[in-house]
């Protein structure tokens, strides 16, 4: 890419590991590479400017081969001659340093410019705890870290743990690929304006500006713009694999309801797996006549976003995603996905928008531009709560003669880390903040729970003040590390959250048998297992609930079973559903307003999607919308009855058009002062069933503007004196002796 260079603007410092771990070779072999990426940037007093320091050394926790500079010839003479020290890595200490002092002025920074750090290293550092927190910091100082795991024994998850969160801001590779990679991503994540003049590059070659390339041409074309070392033989087909039978650019496996807009390009056909979450795409370029493999995979269970163009692709932990951004991932600058993902938690649901760019000459529109995806409704498919061992018939026993690290009953340093890898648990960890062991019950309900067990010095657990939670701080004195366990049982909408660490989910019980074992794995290695029963009349829930951790698969553990609740009764509480919404002010209109929807109805799926999402009432929503003029709600009566009940006579007529007096704050000259306002009524959107024993009835209720129906009931239980509110799945329990008659 020779000419993007020009556009290249900021202050880049590289950092290199040169401890013991990574080795002189490879050491040597990252100096090259480090110059083969300065050579493809422009280095200049007003561009790009660039500091190169080691860290890991035998002498000093870092050295600064030098500081800002823009002598290209003075730079590569830098990199190029740096020795190896090898040391301990302490990249703590690192980040800490450069960040507070080689970006400022008096180290040749610059104030007003992007600042990027990039890391290159193996990972294998002295001290993991800290690491993400300094990596904060350096990111609220406005600094960008580019992580590069060298080597084939790179710890991947340390360096992601440290990289800015765009997904092009962490690459994995192997030494081999060093040189090409650190280049390609430099120019990428510097804002390199991705730029190619393919009418220069013709030019250049002796080529008209309309010439058609040959083989030859078209192979130089791609070495030169590094897409060659990125692509698969094997290429797809638009008619062919996962892409046959194509309508309207779309094959759809989906089972869930997934709607697709049309494609509007013959060079583009997209498929949706039957996970609902998988997008993939193949792509047909006219310049060099080749097909594009392009993705995106988001995978729910295991918070993960995997998005590429061909090989070039990028793993996302969506722990840390920031579902606010916009992204683009770009191969070259030339092969781009621009992107945004929303997540709705209560939908279980994605919003994803997408589009596929080719632009092979920055000083002119691009050669295509396709939207893939415009806010589309990906669905989330069911968890399994229960995860096994990330390698089949894991053992520790082997894992330990595997990989040559002693046996022992404790573990630091690499071993711990490369563990809790090989385990595939770092990334749902509480890092570096843990929770903390202070011994025993801590019960903090004003109504006491019942039949709690005495814990062993390995636990400590407390019940919130709200009764039904209960949260426990357990040690694994193997992994030197305690995990934070978490069981929350929402007793008036009857959801449950249960959780390891950032390992969480949520559970809807209420259509759940209530002899439901629940089994909640974080792969194998802690595991909750528990149970909940429902004593009604009590109102209390019955718990059971053990904890286990292992490293054996159907061997014996470090904690096997260990009883947390054992028949112990916690107190439900009382349920208040006067409540407000949970945004507070929250007014559809200005929501819809916030999204360009003005004057827009009935308003789109997305939408609907969000604002329920947002108000919190998607997990108490049926299934599908109740049918008016369908079975059970049909034939109604004139009056809008489906009288089941022949002892009630005076049915209030629903499809009546009335008014009523609304009383308001408002203004009057300048005080604020109470406005009745008339608004006009009208129930012809509902229609009503009254139950055959005479005792409750229920409405199904039609929203034009949402195209949804709701169903709402109420019903009285005369044996059991119960008054039972029902609205959707959403139920509420009233004793008639807490009633007050005549009171609303």
């Amino acid at each position: 890419m020779e000419n993007c260079p020009l556009y290249v603007l900021g202050d880049l410092v590289f950092l290199l590991d040169e401890s013991i771990s990574v080795g002189a070779s490879h050491f040597n072999k990252s100096l090259e590479a480090i110059a083969s990426a300065v050579n493809n940037l422009a280095i200049g007093a007003n561009l790009t400017r660039v500091g190169f320091v080691v860290f890991g050394g035998n002498q000093t926790t870092n050295r600064t081969i030098f500081d800002m500079n823009y002598d290209k010839a003075a730079i590569l003479n830098g990199i190029l001659n740096t020795k190896h020290d090898p040391g301990i890595a302490n990249t703590v200490s690192v980040l800490k340093y450069i960040c507070e002092n080689k970006f400022t002025e008096s180290a040749g920074g610059r104030t007003d410019i992007q600042n990027y750090l990039v890391v290159l290293s193996d990972g294998r550092s002295a001290n993991h705890e800290d690491i993400k927190i300094q990596a904060d910091l350096c990111s609220t100082a406005g600094i960008r870290i580019i992580g590069v795991p060298i080597g084939d024994a790179a710890n991947d998850a340390l360096l992601k743990a440290i990289s800015y969160f765009d997904p092009s801001y962490y690459v994995k590779t192997v030494y081999n690929d060093l040189g090409p990679t650190i280049a390609a991503l430099v120019n990428s994540s510097v804002d390199c304006s991705s730029g190619f003049f393919l009418k220069s590059w013709k030019t250049g070659h002796g080529l008209a500006d309309n010439a058609v390339l040959n083989q030859w041409q078209i192979s130089s074309l791609m070495q030169e713009n590094r897409i060659t070392e990125y692509v698969v033989s094997d290429q797809c087909s638009l008619t062919g694999g996962m892409f046959s039978g194509a309508t309207d650019g779309w094959v759809n496996e989906c089972s869930l309801g997934v709607k697709t807009l049309p494609i509007q390009s013959p060079q583009l056909n997209c498929h949706v797996s039957d996970r609902c979450t998988d997008i993939d795409c193949c792509l047909y370029d006219t310049e060099t006549f080749r097909h594009y493999n392009l993705f995106l995979h988001l995978d729910p269970c295991n918070n993960r976003l995997q998005i590429g163009i061909e090989l070039y692709s990028f793993d996302v932990s969506l722990l840390d995603f920031d579902f606010e951004k916009s992204y683009e991932v770009d191969l070259s600058g030339i092969f781009r996905i621009l992107f945004n993902v929303e997540d709705l938690v209560y939908e279980e649901s994605y919003i994803v928008n997408m589009e596929v760019h080719i632009c092979w000459d920055i000083t002119n529109p691009c050669n295509l531009e396709v939207t893939v995806l415009k806010n589309v409704i990906l669905y989330k498919q069911p968890c399994n709560l229960t995860t096994y061992f990330a390698e089949d018939d894991f053992s520790l026993t082997n894992w330990f003669t595997d990989t040559g690290y002693p046996a022992s009953v404790t573990l630091s340093g690499d071993a711990q880390q490369d563990l809790m890898e090989t385990l595939y648990i770092f990334n749902f960890l509480n890092s570096p903040f843990q929770c903390q062991m202070s011994g025993g019950w801590n019960d903090t309900c004003p109504e006491s729970a019942e039949n709690l067990p005495v814990l062993p010095n390995s636990i400590n657990c407390t019940i919130t003040e709200g009764c039904t939670a209960v949260e426990c701080c357990v040690e694994s004195a193997r992994l030197q590390r305690y995990f934070h366990t978490v069981l929350t049982i929402d007793p008036c909408h009857y959801n449950m959250t249960v959780g390891i660490d950032r390992y969480t989910f949520n559970v809807n019980i209420q259509d759940k048998p209530w002899e439901t074992i629940w089994n909640v794995w974080l792969n194998g290695v802690v595991r909750l297992d528990l149970n909940i029963y429902d004593v009604y009349n009590e109102r209390q829930f019955l718990i059971n609930m053990n904890v286990s951790i292992c490293f054996e698969d159907g061997g014996p553990c470090d904690l096997e079973n260990i009883p947390v609740l054992e028949n112990s009764l916690l107190n439900k509480g009382h349920c208040d559903f006067n409540t407000t919404f949970p945004v507070k002010d929250f007014s559809i209109s200005m929501f819809a307003a916030d999204k360009g929807l003005t004057h827009v109805s009935p308003y789109p799926d997305y939408f609907v999607a969000q604002v329920l999402d947002t108000l919190m009432v998607s997990p108490f929503m049926s299934e599908s919308s109740c049918d008016r003029d369908a079975s059970p709600w049909t034939p109604p009566g004139h009056d809008g009855w489906k009288r089941e009940c022949a002892a009630v006579e005076n049915y209030y007529n629903l499809y009546d058009t009335g008014s009523i007096d609304l009383l308001r704050e408002g203004n009057c000259n300048g005080t604020i002062c109470n406005i009745t306002e008339t608004v006009t009524s009208s129930t012809t959107e509902t229609n009503c069933i009254s139950t055959s024993d005479c005792t409750g009835f229920r409405c199904c209720v039609e929203d034009t503007r949402l195209t949804k129906s709701f169903v709402f009931g109420i019903y009285i239980d005369a044996c059991n004196f119960t008054l039972t509110l029902v609205i959707e799945e959403l139920e509420y329990v009233i004793y008639l002796a807490d009633l007050s008659f005549g009171m609303c």
